[in-house]
Order: C-alpha cells, then structure tokens, then sequence
C-alpha cells in the first residue's frame, strides 16, 4: 500500500445532499405538518365538562391514570 504525499494534502470533493421531489415527498411533508398542528394545537381546545373537572378536550394524567378526550 503506497500513500503518496500529495493525496494527504488534498482537499476532499465536497457532498452535498441531493434534493428529492415527487408525490411521496409531499404527501410526507404534508402529513407532517398536520400531524405537528395537531400535537401542538390541542392542548388549547376546550371542552366543557362542569365543575371539578378539566376543561382541556384532551388530557392524559398519567399520574391519576385519567384519559380525557372530548
């Protein structure tokens, strides 16, 4: 095996990511976004459920082990 001393000092070709477009991609995308709208969003839906209960429509107690949702 034989290194010569130029090919340690020489710059490396660059790589650079290719960019990717179609159907597929953009069905991702799009289910992506609504997917984080969702997981961001419900926390601030209110749902009435009388006195002494939460009024989020979606709350998971893991400590009471109580699930609302709507």
């Amino acid at each position: 095996m034989h290194h010569s001393l130029l090919g340690t000092y020489q710059s490396r070709a660059k790589v650079h990511p290719k960019r990717i477009d179609g159907t597929f991609r953009r069905f991702k995308w799009l289910v992506m976004a609504v997917t984080l709208a969702v997981y961001y969003g419900t926390p601030w839906l209110r749902w009435d459920r009388g006195p002494y209960s939460p009024d989020q429509a979606v709350l998971i107690d893991l400590a009471h082990r109580r699930f609302y949702m709507f």
